[in-house]
């Protein structure tokens, strides 16, 4: 990929990223960017995990096999060089921006310690019931 692909703007300014990592590398993949000096964002989420013999309080990623990344496009190398780091997300070749109110919101719903239910049975095109949520303030 040239340089001259990006805009002079998206190569020097830096804005929020999507890096995919490998599976359940995500706190590794974090740390080490820290390390680095890359500003960066896991979002880490409380939950109970259920064995035989007992329910454990683990932390884990919110978007798995993610770390969020807040550089200029012209530091990308840099990224991709960290262990376990594989690939930015994009679209249509570019690195896709994550506007910051996005990344804020995601950071204002883990702040206010959220109940946060996953589920990895959704299908497309399937009908679901949602039973709690925010209320609307819609009439």
């Amino acid at each position: 990929m040239k340089s001259t692909d990006f805009t002079d703007e998206q190569n020097y300014s830096s804005h929020w990223y999507a890096l995919y990592t490998r599976n359940r590398y995500e706190k590794k993949v974090d740390r080490l960017l820290k390390e680095k000096g890359v500003t960066s964002f896991l979002s880490l989420n409380e939950v109970y995990h259920c064995w035989s013999d007992r329910r454990q309080k683990v932390i884990m990623p919110l978007f798995s096999c993610y770390v969020f990344v807040f550089i200029a496009l012209c530091e990308r190398l840099k990224i991709l060089q960290t262990d376990s780091a594989i690939r930015l997300v994009s679209f249509n070749g570019k690195p896709a921006v994550i506007p910051d109110d996005q990344i804020n919101l995601i950071k204002r719903i883990l702040d206010e310690k959220v109940s946060i239910y996953h589920s990895d049975f959704f299908m497309p095109g399937k009908k679901v019931k949602i039973f709690r949520g925010p209320k609307s303030s819609a009439k």
